[in-house]
């Protein structure tokens, strides 16, 4: 699932309008619209406020099903090497 599922999701389960949960996270109504359309998303900033109201964790609302350190991971060093941990 994707963040805009999972968080219309979580707000639907308390029982909130788009209105009522932007004041809870004091953005406008519109900004919650886009969050829930997969237009953009919260900055990081507020994900762990939003975590933390909904009682769930980052990973969750960003649909990570395991943890970081087991998945394989890739990325790229300095100099444009492909390197795998």
């Amino acid at each position: 699932m994707k963040f805009a599922e999972i968080f219309k999701a979580l707000r639907k389960d308390k029982n909130l309008t788009q209105e009522q949960i932007s004041e809870v996270f004091n953005v406008s109504p519109q900004i919650i619209s886009r969050w829930e359309n997969g237009i953009s998303q919260p900055s990081i900033d507020i994900l762990p406020i939003i975590a933390s109201y909904f009682e769930t964790t980052v990973d969750h609302l960003l649909g990570i099903k395991e943890p970081i350190k087991k998945q394989k991971i890739l990325f790229f060093n300095l100099d444009t090497k492909k390197v795998q941990i």
